[in-house]
């Protein structure tokens, strides 16, 4: 009976071992997936500004464009 209870509780700790690493790697991954997404969503709105960037040079091309064409009409 002793000797049971002494392999009952050793199986315990084990289980409490490895069920305590475990939520550590869960909580690792986690931390590992928010800071990819959070450069994921930096990396989105740096994107954004390039775009916003390139489509105001655009913009501005054209204007300079069509100031051209109307002094050639």
């Amino acid at each position: 009976m002793k000797s049971n209870t002494d392999n009952l509780e050793l199986q315990l700790k084990k289980i409490t071992r490895t069920y305590d690493n475990l939520l550590s790697q869960k909580d690792s991954i986690i931390e590992k997936q928010d800071k990819t997404i959070e450069e994921m969503i930096e990396s989105a709105k740096q994107l954004a500004k390039d775009n916003n960037a390139t489509i105001t040079s655009l913009e501005l091309q054209i204007g300079n464009y069509r100031e051209l064409l109307k002094k050639y009409e």
